[in-house]
């Protein structure tokens, strides 16, 4: 008996999947990089800045422009076909944390400091969607896990008055889990769909500087950004 469930289970999956609807697409992304959380350790890490020498460091974060692109895949249930499951890559650019300050000495005297890190990431969304009929545009909501795969190292840039100093710092996460959500507005054109979404990118662990799988790897900043996306997709 429970063999025959299985077997039932496992047929009726097989024909739910065959008769999803398949929408792929493409699409470009722009982020900002905005609400992100920086700490203490990467001040005090930046390249070009004495501490010693300091009698005070007041800094305030500053937006990262980035973006990149991306590919997708959404399936559709039929016996639900607002409800749907989408995924995809995309390689986002220049993720990171920027913040301008000023560096007081012991003697009093002040400099402007501007420091930013970026890094490039492989981006792993697996959302859950509903789709809302709206005549020829389809409006749909989209909330699920993110996962982040750092693929570069990270570029520290820091200035400071009229000197700057730039550095690379080996990131030691393999990947970095968050959530993400928004919506989507697509309108029906040629075979496809135009269509363009906005989405919040909120990590849960900071980018940690150090080796792989190192012991005390240190804190550099939490990412959160907001991504907006303009691409086309078709229905299979």
């Amino acid at each position: 008996m429970k063999k025959i469930v299985l077997v039932l289970t496992t047929a009726l999956l097989f024909v739910s999947l065959a008769s999803a609807q398949i929408t792929i697409g493409a699409k470009g992304i722009f982020t900002l990089n905005t609400g992100t959380k920086g700490t203490e350790d990467f001040e005090k890490s930046l390249p070009n800045i004495d501490l010693g020498a300091l009698a005070s460091l007041s800094t305030k974060p500053e937006m990262v422009i980035g973006g990149g692109g991306g590919l997708f895949v959404r399936y559709n249930m039929p016996f639900l076909s607002s409800l749907g499951i989408q995924t995809g890559l995309d390689v986002l650019a220049n993720n990171g944390y920027k913040v301008n300050g000023t560096l007081t000495t012991f003697l009093g005297r002040e400099s402007t400091l501007t420091a930013t890190a970026t890094y490039t990431s492989l981006e792993l969304p697996i959302l859950v969607t509903y789709d809302i009929g709206l005549g020829p545009v389809t409006l749909t909501l989209l909330l699920g896990p993110n996962i982040s795969f750092p693929i570069n190292k990270m570029k520290v840039t820091t200035a400071l008055n009229s000197s700057s100093a730039t550095d690379e710092w080996n990131i030691a996460n393999k990947a970095i889990f968050g959530i993400t959500g928004g919506a989507a507005v697509a309108l029906r054109l040629g075979p496809g769909s135009l269509v363009t979404d906005i989405r919040y990118i909120n990590d849960f662990t900071p980018v940690k500087a150090g080796e792989k799988d190192s012991e005390n790897p240190m804190d550099l900043f939490t990412r959160r950004a907001l991504a907006l996306s303009l691409g086309y997709q078709i229905r299979l």
